[in-house]
């Protein structure tokens, strides 16, 4: 880790790592199809005859205004937002997400202040929480998992979301009960990640694909955009909140912080619950026929 005087440098390894990914994937992405030797898009592989570029506007028609563009533009916008918010199950998901990712992050940000407080150094805090992403990277596949095999994502999240609920009071009297041992918090930190990261890795991806490709959008590419960008904003709004509330609540008791983490899940759990019911009374529907 890194000591209290190289702070700046905490900055900047980073930064240098990013510019260096940047590079990499300049140089090495392959921006279009015909690149690779394969057909563009909406095209046949033998029809060499078609260009590959298509105006935007016909060349004879009159250019529009820069007001006609941005109203059209607007009701655009509008249009695919209106359609995102009428698919079934967005506004819960969306929702769910939020307390997830507020307890996701919550753990994540504050996760060092925590094991400072209980006895760590701040290099080692920051070295131990990194396991709480590996466990998440696990528990994210998981859930892919069970989600593929069942086929009700809802039903998933909930599992995941509600074993959490008792799993973050068992983190907190386990990590104070181990103290500095660093072997049982890598531990207690993968087995908190695997179970909180599983229903956030699965809402912002696997999710957020499939109320996309709705049938009810599924003639519109553009609300797909749209359907992520409604669940993963609406997530950040918990990312917002829990700096301001886990601040204010952690200089008076850390356990009331973790009993708070346990609300929020357990909020998150029964926002699922109108879809794992519509869940289980399909899968009932399907068995009995």
């Amino acid at each position: 880790g890194l000591h209290h005087e190289d702070w700046p440098l905490g900055f900047v390894a980073p930064g240098v790592i990013m510019c260096g990914t940047a590079v990499l994937v300049y140089a090495l992405i392959i921006p279009y199809p015909k690149d690779a030797g394969l057909p563009s898009l909406g095209t046949e592989s033998n029809s060499d005859s078609h260009s590959d570029y298509v105006p935007l506007i016909e060349e004879n028609a009159d250019t529009p205004t820069e007001s006609e563009t941005l109203r059209d533009t607007l009701s655009t916008v509008a249009s695919s937002f209106r359609k995102a918010l009428s698919i079934p199950g967005l506004i819960p998901f969306a929702l769910c997400l939020a307390f997830a990712k507020m307890c996701a992050y919550s753990l994540l940000y504050w996760g060092p202040s925590f094991l400072s407080h209980v006895g760590f150094s701040s290099a080692d805090a920051g070295y131990l929480c990194s396991f709480f992403d590996i466990g998440g990277i696990f528990g994210g596949i998981l859930a892919g998992l069970l989600a593929d095999k069942t086929g009700s994502h809802a039903t998933v999240a909930f599992g995941f979301l509600i074993i959490t609920v008792p799993l973050i009071m068992v983190y907190y009297s386990e990590s104070v009960a181990a103290g500095t041992d660093k072997q049982a918090n890598i531990w207690l930190m993968m087995m908190i990640g695997f179970f909180i990261n599983a229903p956030y890795a699965l809402i912002t991806t696997a999710v957020s694909a499939d109320l996309g490709s709705h049938k009810s959008v599924r003639d519109d590419d553009q609300v797909l955009a749209t359907v992520t960008g409604i669940i993963d904003g609406t997530g950040s709004l918990g990312a917002v909140l829990q700096g301001a509330i886990i601040g204010g609540i952690s200089t008076s008791s850390w356990k009331t912080v973790f009993q708070f983490l346990m609300l929020a899940e357990g909020l998150a759990a029964c926002i699922m619950l109108p879809l794992v019911w519509k869940d289980l009374k399909k899968r009932f529907q399907e068995e009995a026929h």
